[in-house]
């Protein structure tokens, strides 16, 4: 059985390495920092390495070179699976220090696990001739230069030049999320979080903060969705198709000014919800998302303070004393203020006779009760961000 050392700090993802290469008949190591990685290099004896660049203690470059001078492992196959796209650096620094480049935004597992297979059948057929590939001096001055160590505007521009790739690779997936039968559906909620988390990682290492904010929920739902996937339903493909839909203009609109959304979005939101529990559950996940955020548990109360002050998006529950959910949305949208803006209607009520309410009513979106509050956040995230000036 060929051994596979996994070098990767977040847990996360080593996890769901490990399960990849060890159902594809591999033992599997794995690392979580340059350190113990190389103290593995003589204990586990790996057939081949695959690792991050940016790890702790020790950085997946020096790893590089500690792996190439070592005296037993030094022709194995490595893989560098990271952020971003370092296709060039392997090849300037040739075959002596790393076989593979892989970029964790478009490569998904099968890809992943084909690039495994194809260099360890290459690595066997040269076994017989192939020299332990010591290092050179101008090989070390090569690797002596970190990627990580690029200056900030460097790494915004390889960070934006990936994004056509990386939407590609989300559209080619969602049609199979969206229509997969049950466990299919589950795994292909899990290559979608591997591309959102890279986002999330590269865009908060380039400043976009705002994508990174974004980002880490939408990665929180999804990894949500594949550890439970119960609720993977109509609502939540559908708040992952429209997350999908939107990644391009938030991307898109940082191309050209990054100094205007260096700051966190401040959208301000109004929580209507008669019952107190579910009002303060559903604040405090926005809040966790860096929103602003005003509680009303009176309907009546609500339509006043509306009146007075414009909010960015309203929350509102359905069955309410005094004012039913779909009376105040009537209701808000005759003010001026209110006549575009989004409200998401979150109840128990979740016949075919209260969603026609709601859209009559003006609501652009309707989540049934129970329902998963990362996916509220994401979608009040969306909402937020696009209506963003």
């Amino acid at each position: 059985m060929k051994k596979i050392l996994v070098v990767e700090d977040d847990e996360f993802l080593a996890k769901m390495q490990r399960l990849t290469f060890s159902s594809n008949g591999y033992e599997v190591e794995i690392a979580s920092d340059g350190l113990k990685a190389i103290e593995l290099l003589d204990d586990f004896k790996p057939d081949l390495v695959v690792l991050d660049l940016v790890l702790p203690s020790i950085d997946g470059v020096e790893v590089i070179r500690q792996i190439r001078d070592h005296e037993n492992v030094g022709n194995i196959p490595i893989v560098v699976f990271s952020n971003f796209d370092l296709g060039n650096l392997v090849a300037n620094a040739g075959r002596s220090w790393a076989n593979y480049s892989l970029t964790k935004s478009n490569c998904s597992r099968k890809q992943l696990i084909a690039v495994v297979k194809e260099a360890l059948e290459t690595s066997s057929r040269k076994s017989q001739e192939a020299a332990n590939p010591r290092l050179t001096e101008n090989q070390h001055s090569k690797l002596t230069a970190s990627p990580t160590e690029s200056s900030p505007e460097a790494l915004r521009q390889i960070f934006l030049s990936q994004v056509p790739g990386t939407i590609s690779s989300l559209r080619s997936i969602l049609p199979n999320f969206i229509k997969g039968e049950k466990e299919d559906r589950r795994n292909y909620a899990l290559d979608l979080y591997l591309t959102i988390h890279s986002i999330t990682q590269d865009s908060t290492l380039v400043g976009f903060n705002e994508i990174a904010n974004f980002c880490q929920a939408f990665e929180s739902l999804l990894k949500e969705l594949y550890e439970n996937p119960e609720y993977i339903n109509s609502s939540t493909t559908r708040t992952v198709a429209q997350s999908i839909d939107f990644l391009p203009t938030i991307m898109e609109r940082h191309r050209h000014n990054f100094d205007q959304f260096k700051q966190l979005p401040q959208g301000h939101i109004l929580i209507v919800d008669d019952e107190p529990i579910a009002c303060l559950t559903i604040n405090y996940a926005l809040q966790k998302a860096r929103l602003k955020t005003k509680m009303v548990g009176n309907p009546s109360e609500a339509l006043k303070i509306a009146e007075e002050t414009q909010f960015d998006l309203i929350i509102l529950d359905v069955n309410m004393p005094v004012m039913t959910g779909f009376e105040l949305c009537t209701k808000l949208r005759a003010l001026p203020l209110y006549k575009k803006t989004p409200v998401i209607f979150v109840t128990c009520m979740t016949d075919l006779e209260s969603r026609a309410k709601s859209a009559l009513s003006g609501g652009n979106e309707f989540i049934g009760k129970p329902f998963l509050l990362i996916e509220l956040t994401v979608k009040a995230l969306t909402y937020i961000l696009r209506n963003q000036k």
